[in-house]
């Protein structure tokens, strides 16, 4: 099952960031955003790498982990492996 729609959504209020702020920093629409969170549309496969080191995910967890089922202390844990992951892969 792929979870993208509900952890856009879930990882953007976690960053206490709107909609519209977070479309301006990924440089596409607040609608957009918006079709992404409501499962209306899937973001293309560059928007996902984009969104990936936006959140600093691998796509496999943006894709397939329900971030809403984590805890904070979790996600931390989650957030740290994710970046030890990014240094010992080339």
């Amino acid at each position: 099952m792929l979870y993208v729609g509900s952890n856009i959504k879930w990882l953007r209020k976690r960053a206490q960031k709107s909609q519209a702020e977070l479309a301006e920093q990924l440089n596409i629409s607040r609608a957009v955003i918006n079709s992404y969170e409501h499962n209306i549309a899937k973001p293309p496969l560059e928007l996902l790498l984009v969104m990936a080191d936006y959140f600093e995910l691998s796509t496999d967890t943006l894709l397939r982990t329900n971030l809403a089922a984590y805890h904070e202390l979790p996600f931390r844990e989650l957030l740290e492996a994710e970046k030890i992951k990014k240094r010992i892969t080339p």
